[in-house]
């Protein structure tokens, strides 16, 4: 064989190597793109999951406070029927007062805390100055009137306190 064929061969030789390296290389290539498509499409399927598992946590959490609060409701209805068959303003006040302290208790075993506020030093973070007064009868920046309530929600401030304020000069 001379020299030039034999060159020809051993080049065939290399390509048909090649070749078969290509195609190995090609396999675990598609072997990666199949495992990381597999990956996305469980991840995907795992994001739906949790998303809808914690849509599920939250309905049952309003399902379970709304049930809560019917006695509520039907305590109020049964206010409102006493008091229009008798007429008795009392009553409906007591029936209210009652209401009020049950819808309390329910709040507050949910997580609601009030705000203490009348006399407190004023905090930004928790009041809401309304109106800046002068007071000879309270120290400076002192809470001395309470305009509507605020409230905490599981430590976390959902309305803060309004406020009148001192300020001395």
């Amino acid at each position: 064989m001379t020299e030039a064929k034999h060159k020809v061969k051993k080049e065939e030789v290399e390509i048909k190597a090649l070749k078969k390296d290509v195609e190995k290389m090609r396999k675990i290539i598609n072997d990666y793109v199949n495992h990381i498509k597999r990956s996305q499409a469980d991840f995907e399927n795992y994001k739906k999951r949790v998303e809808k598992d914690r849509e599920c946590a939250s309905q049952r959490e309003l399902e379970k406070l709304v049930l809560n609060l019917l006695p509520i409701l039907d305590n109020l209805e049964r206010a409102l029927a006493a008091s229009k068959k008798n007429h008795d303003i009392e009553a409906l006040i007591c029936g209210i007062e009652m209401t009020q302290k049950s819808l309390c208790s329910i709040l507050e075993k949910e997580g609601l805390e009030k705000i203490d506020c009348d006399g407190a030093e004023f905090d930004p973070n928790l009041h809401e100055a309304m109106m800046i007064i002068e007071s000879k009868d309270h120290e400076d920046n002192v809470v001395c009137e309470e305009l509507e309530k605020g409230y905490t929600f599981k430590n976390k401030l959902i309305r803060a306190s309004k406020v009148k304020v001192v300020k001395n000069e």
